[in-house]
């Protein structure tokens, strides 16, 4: 699927300002702040700073995927709680893609809404896990006795065994990440492109330095806002985990996660799931121009492919190629890409993927030139390597750091590229407002 989003009608769909807070890895500062939290945190913030009248927003739509079981619609509670009034339709998403800011700018495109907030919220430390069928079973026995002789009973039938706790099965995504599943799905990318561990690690360290920089250059202030996590509630500004950058000697001592001493997807060069969340303020251009906003950047271009996992290359490449078409831009446009670091081994393949974009099959069915992309105008300031993964929040940071930074540097165009090695991979061209 590909989508131009930009037209020359005044329902152009622009991106007018956004934030996010610091992403920490799980079980540290912010494990005592649950998504609600978080989710209010920031986007309190968003509405402070941009002073957006409420009555003129119409719709929020907020992501998360490792579930609370505080409400039913998480969203709708975040609204509430940051005295947004009744008539704003909050929705929230149980998934993660870009495509939610891409439904966002089509519907703003079709004259729908005019304004709207998207974003996504995640407190992994908080991931909700049950008993196991087992335990489940005996503790609902000793709810229904009736006599504390046969709740005894039961409590006493207990065998260690039984004793086990598992993710609920809206987690299982968050489970597969921190326990194996989809980096096993990676080690099969690594090989199929032939990424080396050294290549890995070496990427992995590139993604720390580039975003330490950009700490110390003070670029991050630009996005984060702060927080006060319980218990101590000492105030949080940054990224803590980029506070120590790894030395290539520490990655490539780290144990492989599958395949023994042959392979090469470690905890290293992966990301990590965090806790975090993300905002932005999108509205149609001609409501922006009458409320006196200047654009961050327009939405231009979307496209979505799935692929199947035999065939590595081909969702990169055609959600790229789909995306330039609609756009009428080729690859050499783009003076930035945000690419997902997932992992290490992801981004790498995404890079090669391109390059060899010339020898894959049925090369007739080719409609852009495709070439090798300059890794300088690759994740300019690191990525979730580096700063961490809380999953809904993800896109939307990586969308948020791309406007800000071309418009930091006056570039025009921009891709956000985000994809697994099996399932969609998504991709999104922003249009820079040049001065």
């Amino acid at each position: 699927m590909g989508t131009k989003i930009m037209s020359k009608n005044s329902n152009k769909a622009v991106i007018i300002e956004g934030f996010r807070t610091p992403f920490v890895k799980t079980g540290q500062d912010l494990q005592d702040m649950s998504a609600e939290e978080l989710g209010i945190r920031v986007l309190r913030e968003l509405l402070e700073r941009t002073q957006v009248d409420f009555n003129e927003i119409e719709e929020v739509v907020l992501s998360n995927i490792v579930n609370s079981l505080d409400h039913f619609n998480l969203t709708q509670a975040i609204t509430r709680k940051v005295g947004l009034p009744q008539h704003v339709f909050a929705r929230r998403l149980s998934h993660s893609y870009l495509e939610n800011v891409f439904n966002v700018a089509t519907k703003i495109q079709s004259g729908l809404v005019k304004t709207l907030i998207v974003g996504g919220m995640e407190s992994m430390s908080q991931a909700v896990v049950a008993p196991s069928p087992g335990l489940t079973k005996i503790i609902k026995k000793v709810i229904q006795s009736k006599t504390w002789k046969d709740r005894l009973k039961h409590i006493l039938s207990l065998r260690p065994k039984d004793i086990k706790f598992q993710f609920t099965d809206q987690n299982l995504f968050f489970h597969s990440i921190s326990r194996g599943g989809l980096k096993q799905k990676v080690e099969g990318l690594s090989d199929y492109f032939h990424i080396s561990r050294k290549e890995q690690d070496e990427f992995t360290l590139m993604s720390f330095q580039k975003a330490c920089q950009a700490q110390k250059k003070g670029i991050w202030k630009e996005e984060i806002v702060p927080v006060f996590p319980p218990p101590d509630f000492e105030l949080l500004t940054k990224d803590p985990n980029l506070e120590n950058i790894p030395t290539l000697h520490f990655l490539s001592e780290l144990k492989p996660c599958f395949n023994g001493d042959h392979g090469t997807v470690t905890e290293g060069n992966s990301s990590f799931p965090a806790d975090g969340a993300a905002v932005l303020l999108m509205m149609n251009e001609e409501k922006a121009k009458a409320l006196g906003y200047k654009p961050l950047t327009y939405i231009y271009s979307f496209s979505r492919v799935s692929a199947d996992s035999r065939e590595y290359n081909q969702g990169f490449l055609y959600a790229v190629e789909q995306a330039l078409k609609q756009a009428k831009l080729e690859i050499k446009n783009i003076n930035l890409f945000e690419i997902d670091e997932s992992f290490s081994a992801q981004a790498l393949a995404c890079l090669k993927s391109l390059k060899s974009s010339k020898d894959i099959d049925n090369p007739s069915e080719k409609k852009v030139i495709l070439e090798e992309v300059d890794p300088k105008k690759c994740n300019v300031n690191g990525g979730a390597l580096a700063i961490g993964h809380p999953l809904s929040a993800t896109p939307i940071r990586m969308v948020l750091s791309l406007a800000k930074e071309m418009k930091r540097r006056q570039m025009e165009w921009g891709m956000v590229i985000s994809g697994a090695c099996q399932g969609p991979s998504e991709v999104l061209i922003l249009k820079n407002v040049l001065n």
